[in-house]
């Protein structure tokens, strides 16, 4: 087993299979609904549940593009940006700041939703998921062409 191997012993791609679902392809073809069994998840409380729904989320998506906004964050607009939409970045970021990020529960699943910077949209992002794990993802289109950054509140 070369030096990697001991650290890492899988190197499986994460991705979404023909039916949505997100899946780990590799030696062993597994979901991450699988992965959540194996390991006895148990999602006891709202902080367990936005862990599982970031984790899920960065799993299945490129963090190159996807940027979780959520409590912690917060938009800066691009400094080259004319005042008026710099204004209007700063309106969309006071509102993100409001909103954070939320659980709900209906009929056994949660949902956990949460602002996030998809390329240059504004989305709304909701994992769903039940206590065997995911479920499924849903965006919501917020505002297209925001050019801004995310950085920490």
């Amino acid at each position: 087993m070369s030096g990697i191997d001991r650290y890492h012993p899988r190197r499986d791609l994460i991705g979404i299979d023909a039916h949505g679902e997100g899946r780990l392809f590799g030696p062993r073809l597994t979901t991450i609904r699988d992965y959540a069994r194996d390991a006895g998840l148990r999602l006891r409380d709202d902080s367990l549940r936005i862990q599982f729904a970031l984790f899920t989320i960065r799993a299945l998506r490129s963090s190159d593009h996807y940027r979780v906004i959520g409590d912690s964050g917060r938009l800066i607009p691009w400094p080259s940006l004319e005042a008026e939409e710099q204004r209007a970045i700063q309106a969309l970021d006071a509102r993100l700041g409001t909103d954070g990020i939320e659980v709900s529960q209906a009929s056994g699943c949660w949902g956990v939703r949460f602002f996030a910077l998809w390329g240059t949209d504004l989305i709304r992002t909701t994992v769903r998921f039940d206590e065997t794990g995911y479920l499924g993802v849903g965006d919501e289109l917020i505002a297209r062409e925001v050019r801004a950054l995310v950085a920490r509140r």
